[in-house]
């Protein structure tokens, strides 16, 4: 399961600065810093779909609209379960659980089959991740509710009960919460700090072992682990306790959020800049082998925002389209060739959800679900 994050990690404080582009030709050649070529894209020239409410097919992939919800806001905090889809949906005036079976229709109360909450507590899900024990759930801020740092855990996706966790005085923040291979790692604000903890079943929690100075983790065993220092320059760990300090094409000196790794084993990101008014203030989407050492991808968009893989397929969204059209773009070779998949006139593509063979897009007019023609084995 990837999660897809909206905010920045290095520069955590800047608003994504993007200047619209022109959007690329049939084939463009990218340079690096010192301006040799580093790789050549292509793109198929195909007219892309307009995104919105209605049903469309486009570039290998079949999208369907969300079923309306007359009584439900839209889900809030989606995630995938090994029965469906969670959330939370605006119920009259409070906000609670909602479940789906195929992501498109949503129920309140929720579906016993994909969730169950088990003991009182508000659940509202913010960070997820996956762990050798199962599912943790930091609870996080929806639509004006705030949350109180409470822990979720389930066993089997299905069945949530609240965690103890670290008493901390002075707490600012839900927590965060990342899966590993052999534990969990949990974060929340402190005096001013973040500090961490660790835990091989997500209800026994200890202090972890953190270099000083590294906050505003993000991660997963897929992809390992980002983080950034007092300086603001980011930093890369496969395990969670070897640290090495990220190299960046000049002239970025910092990532956004959204990162993935592709199926060919590179990292994809997008790479941004750490200072307001910094004159290079258009995102660049950047390539890694190793997390560590990054160069310019391969990427005929322009003004990339978000990134994730569902199955075989990586998707991007840029706002660099014409006439400042949003769009997504999708690449099936990591990164070689990219489809132009849609695009929106009238706002912009968000990516709430892409796992396995399905992604979950939302605009302006509605939110749509994709699903490949020709499914991977």
């Amino acid at each position: 399961m990837r999660g897809i994050a909206r905010t920045l990690v290095a520069g955590a404080v800047a608003a994504m600065l993007g200047a619209c582009s022109p959007g690329a030709g049939p084939s463009t050649t990218l340079t690096s810093a010192s301006g040799t070529a580093v790789a050549t894209a292509s793109h198929s020239a195909s007219a892309p779909a307009s995104f919105g409410a209605a049903e469309v097919t486009t570039a290998g992939w079949h999208w369907r609209p969300m079923a309306p919800w007359p009584d439900l806001g839209r889900p809030i905090g989606l995630f995938e379960v090994p029965n469906g889809f969670v959330a939370v949906c605006l119920v009259g005036a409070t906000m609670e659980p909602c479940s789906s079976g195929d992501g498109i229709s949503w129920v309140a109360p929720p579906n016993p089959a994909v969730f169950v909450q088990e003991g009182p507590g508000e659940f509202l899900p913010g960070a997820v991740a996956q762990g050798p024990a199962g599912y943790l759930v930091g609870e996080g801020e929806a639509a004006g509710f705030s949350a109180e740092g409470t822990i979720w855990r389930s066993g089997d996706g299905v069945h949530w009960s609240t965690v103890a966790t670290p008493a901390l005085d002075d707490l600012k923040h839900p927590w965060t919460v990342l899966g590993l291979e052999d534990r969990y790692l949990a974060g929340a604000w402190s005096g001013g700090r973040q500090l961490w903890f660790e835990s091989t079943d997500g209800t026994r929690w200890t202090p972890a072992s953190m270099p000083d100075g590294l906050a505003y983790l993000e991660g997963d065993a897929s992809r390992g682990l980002r983080a950034v220092d007092s300086d603001g320059a980011p930093w890369y760990s496969r395990d969670g306790h070897n640290w090495t300090k990220a190299i960046l094409p000049s002239p970025l000196d910092g990532f956004y959020v959204s990162w993935a790794r592709m199926p060919n084993g590179h990292l994809l990101a997008v790479g941004g800049f750490n200072i307001v008014g910094n004159p290079h203030q258009e995102a660049i989407l950047v390539e890694s082998a190793d997390g560590v050492t990054w160069q310019t991808a391969s990427f005929v968009g322009s003004s990339p925002a978000t990134t994730a893989v569902a199955g075989d397929t990586v998707f991007v969204t840029a706002g660099g389209g014409p006439n400042g059209r949003t769009q997504l773009w999708a690449t099936a070779d990591s990164g070689q060739s990219w489809t132009l998949v849609g695009e929106n006139s009238s706002g912009g593509i968000d990516i709430q959800l892409a796992s396995n063979q399905r992604v979950i897009v939302s605009t302006d007019t509605g939110w749509l679900q994709g699903e490949p023609l020709q499914p991977a084995p």
